[in-house]
């Protein structure tokens, strides 16, 4: 069998036999394609390295604007606590400014009296002919101003058991010293009105009876209590 015979022929007794490839390219060429290959290579590295990079960073953008999210979300639940908490503290502060009104109202109310009434009794208590020109109530802390009630202000009265809480000052006139004496002596019965005494008595010039200063001490028993229920 000639050589040509044996490189042409493929099976031989029943077996395979491998042609051999013989690359007859020059060098150069083999050169220049495998650069191609190498190219293509790096051109495909480069691309895929680019793909995975914009996968990257679009997950990355994704999970920041979530983080953002969240972020955007717990800034507002913060800013929505301070302002209820702002909300709170005014109204805590409005509860403590009516607390202080409420005390300072009951200070103030303690010894309330019912002056209509009161008015009404000393006229009531007036004999025949005389009459009344004045009436000055005098009671410590409603207006600031301490009483001058005999014995001071919330001074016990001895025998009575009740206490001076302040004093009224009575200007009338009457028919004579023993009318101004019998009413100053009626006072006495009034409730809530103690130790009636006469300041100063004078004749009219006219002859019309005689003008009279009266004081009485007002007591405990005086007090209506009426806002009593509400200061508690």
């Amino acid at each position: 069998m000639s050589l040509d015979d044996a490189l042409t022929e493929p099976v031989i007794a029943g077996f395979a036999v491998m042609q051999p490839r013989v690359n007859l390219l020059p060098q150069r060429v083999k050169d220049r394609r495998s650069m191609r290959g190498r190219r293509r290579g790096s051109i495909m590295l480069v691309v895929v390295s680019l793909v995975v990079v914009g996968l990257a960073y679009g997950g990355l953008t994704a999970y920041q604007q979530v983080l953002e999210a969240r972020l955007d979300s717990r800034l507002d639940t913060q800013q929505e606590l301070l302002t209820e908490q702002r909300s709170h503290a005014e109204i805590a502060g409005i509860l403590d400014e009516t607390q202080l009104v409420e005390r300072r109202l009951e200070e103030l109310l303690v010894d309330d009296i019912a002056p209509a009434e009161i008015t009404r009794a000393l006229r009531d208590a007036l004999p025949d002919g005389s009459t009344l020109t004045g009436i000055t109530f005098s009671v410590p802390g409603a207006d600031g101003a301490e009483s001058s009630a005999p014995g001071g202000a919330s001074a016990a009265l001895d025998g009575s058991g009740e206490v001076a809480i302040g004093q009224i000052e009575i200007t009338g006139t009457g028919r004579n010293q023993r009318e101004i004496l019998a009413y100053s002596e009626k006072l006495e019965q009034i409730a809530g009105l103690r130790l009636p005494y006469i300041v100063s008595t004078r004749t009219l010039d006219d002859a019309r009876g005689n003008a009279f200063t009266l004081r009485v001490t007002i007591t405990d028993q005086a007090r209506t209590g009426r806002y009593a229920g509400e200061n508690e």
